[in-house]
């Protein structure tokens, strides 16, 4: 068990530091967008290790870290158990949230749009939903659009302000879910503007590394046992800041646990306010 303890913190800093072998997020090309866009209600291939997509729904769980693995005899065991309970977890939530349709909403904001193609744009994007399981008892939503064209890909994700306990996700009321709709529509109109404003050039780097961390980031105790608020990207670039929000583009390996920094890729959307590390290099 030391062994795994010594392991788990030897993780941690490695995470405090800037990882090359991770992918770069790269802007769009000016003129991607204007050869069309076309929505598809599928996923990505690429989703963080553990994720349990929620059926037939653009929503994906991402479950909390367990501790359990460390104090088992065979670890492999108990990971199994946690997967199978996730799956059923995962499963659970089809039918609740069948009224909030990411796809739809998505569309529904493109639609006017002159790049929106119904079939065969040259780009393709793949709108989702994660749900994070975080340490504090409660649930962070983040819309994300996966954008892939010849030759690229590219993730813009607006991290949603509202959080919500386990009882509010698992039996929303109808005020839940028009209060989920109600940011996801809100977000869908951030992420489009910001797919607009790359085509155009504008979110390129201004040259500013930032350390940022936010629970909307990494939000559960990497193995159980690590504090969310301790990890944080080390070399995030600064496109913009205001008053109230930041955005920035990160590196990422999309395929790694969220603990890990699945959800690192990309340009992220970020108020302040759940920001719990933000500081200038």
């Amino acid at each position: 068990m030391s062994l795994r303890l010594a392991s788990a913190t030897l993780l941690c800093t490695l995470w405090l530091a800037a990882c090359t072998s991770m992918q770069a997020s790269v802007p769009i090309s000016g003129d991607a967008l204007q050869k069309g866009l076309t929505v598809s209600k599928t996923l990505p291939e690429a989703l963080p290790d553990q994720a349990k997509p929620v059926p037939h729904t653009q929503f994906v769980l991402l479950p909390e870290d367990s501790a359990v693995g460390l104090l088992m005899p065979v670890p492999f065991v108990a990971e199994a158990i946690t997967s199978a309970l996730n799956s059923y977890t995962a499963q659970s939530f089809e039918e609740r949230l069948a009224p909030v349709d990411p796809y739809r909403i998505a569309l529904q904001t493109l639609q006017d749009r002159p790049y929106w193609r119904a079939t065969g744009g040259y780009l393709t994007l793949q709108p989702f939903v994660t749900l994070q399981e975080c340490s504090d008892d409660q649930y962070r939503l983040t819309l994300i659009y996966h954008l892939s064209g010849p030759g690229w890909v590219g993730r813009y994700q607006y991290h949603v302000p509202s959080t919500y306990s386990p009882d509010q996700i698992k039996q929303p009321s109808a005020e839940v879910l028009n209060a989920v709709r109600a940011d996801l529509l809100a977000g869908a109109g951030v992420l489009n503007q910001l797919i607009e404003r790359g085509s155009r050039g504008e979110l390129k780097s201004r040259g500013q590394d930032v350390q940022v961390g936010s629970l909307h980031l990494v939000g559960g105790k990497p193995s159980g046992l690590i504090p969310a608020s301790l990890i944080y990207v080390h070399h995030a670039d600064l496109i913009e800041e205001t008053d109230s929000q930041v955005l920035v583009r990160i590196a990422g390996d999309m395929t790694q646990a969220t603990s890990a920094g699945g959800l690192f890729f990309g340009v992220h959307v970020l108020r302040k306010d759940q920001l719990h590390t933000f500081k200038k290099l």
